[in-house]
């Protein structure tokens, strides 16, 4: 995924907003396709069944945030390529709701 800043900071001077540009066809089962902009807001909060964009492992990566219990998560993949995998995480990551 490409990123390309857009001026938006609050009053401290952090960045709150990015456009990205997509690559790859994950998540084309919910209209984010391949080279799609897409506005990113920074936040410290995901609830299970948002659509994310998060770092894992070297990249970064728009999935389907699942929260399966306290300490897992899963980044679900929709997309009509079964190549597609879904990733899955047991350590803590941003607040979970």
């Amino acid at each position: 995924m490409h990123h390309v800043d857009v001026v938006a900071y609050d009053r401290s001077g952090r960045r709150l907003t990015l456009i990205a540009r997509v690559r790859g066809d994950s998540m084309d089962r919910t209209d984010v396709r391949d080279k799609d902009l897409i506005a990113v807001a920074r936040t410290t909060e995901a609830k299970s069944g948002d659509i994310v964009v998060d770092r894992f492992g070297d990249e970064v990566t728009v999935k389907r945030f699942v929260q399966i219990d306290e300490r897992h998560v899963e980044l679900r993949p929709e997309s009509t390529n079964p190549a597609h995998k879904v990733l899955e995480a047991s350590r803590p990551r941003a607040r979970c709701r």
